[in-house]
């Protein structure tokens, strides 16, 4: 079961369609594909998730405080073969009861519900994770020997991977990590229209400490208008850019592995 956590400190870098459209192409190659709802904004279950769910069935919020309930939560065919854990946003809520509580070991919750997923017998399990350096972002970080990074090529999303590194090198000072994770970055949301944005394409794939990937999201109007659609864009427009920049994503993704 390989665990690709789907993190970048600043947001609109395109996590969310990431964890929706990859996890749909790593399926169309015969994959069996999990995706987890780890962001309080609950944008993947919005995206991806089916109107007919049972209200009372479980969350991640319900798992992150009780992992025993994991299996219980996943969702099956979200999306064309790929199953979801959906999302809340009392994450947050029950985000501050575990800090207030002094929970033993507040690092290592996404590790036990990864933990009591591996006798499912997923290929990929993806962490659609939020913004930010609180406890979730570090759950992330400690759970996953690699982690995948989209990199909007913009001056503020070079930043936030800067941030992001900082936050690494702070985990492994204080002992939460025994290693660095394997950072795969790519270059997401690209617009050739603009200088910045292909000088900071070259640039990305430069960055010391990370392996770069050769596959290039663009920005593109279908992956934008398949979030509104409730789809992925393989469901909406396969035949697309963006569905094409996902599968060339996915297949260097599954040599990789």
């Amino acid at each position: 079961m390989r665990v690709l956590p789907i993190c970048n400190r600043k947001g609109g870098v395109g996590k969310t369609a990431t964890a929706a459209n990859l996890g749909h192409a790593l399926a169309l190659r015969g994959r069996r594909v999990l995706v987890i709802d780890w962001d309080p904004q609950a944008n993947l279950t919005t995206h991806i998730g089916r109107d007919d769910r049972p209200e009372d069935a479980p969350t991640i919020a319900d798992v992150f405080l009780a992992p025993s309930r994991t299996t219980e939560a996943v969702s099956q065919s979200v999306a064309s073969g790929v199953d979801l854990i959906y999302g809340s946003t009392a994450l947050a809520e029950a985000e501050r009861q575990i800090l207030v509580a002094n929970h033993s070991a507040p690092g290592l919750i996404l590790t036990r519900i990864l933990k009591r997923l591996e006798p499912l017998g997923y290929d990929y399990v993806l962490v659609d994770s939020p913004n930010g350096d609180g406890q979730l972002v570090r759950n992330a970080l400690i759970a996953a020997p690699e982690l995948l990074v989209p990199l909007q090529t913009e001056y503020a999303g070079m930043e936030g991977l800067g941030i992001l590194r900082r936050l690494v090198h702070e985990l492994v000072e204080q002992d939460a990590l025994q290693e660095r994770p394997k950072m795969l970055v790519f270059a997401a949301m690209v617009d050739e229209r603009t200088r910045s944005g292909r000088s900071l394409k070259e640039l990305a794939l430069q960055i010391p400490g990370t392996s770069p990937l050769r596959s290039v999201v663009h920005r593109n109007a279908p992956i934008h208008d398949a979030y509104g659609a409730k789809q992925t864009v393989f469901d909406y427009a396969r035949s697309s850019r963006g569905a094409t920049e996902y599968a060339a994503l996915a297949e260097e993704i599954d040599h990789d592995g």
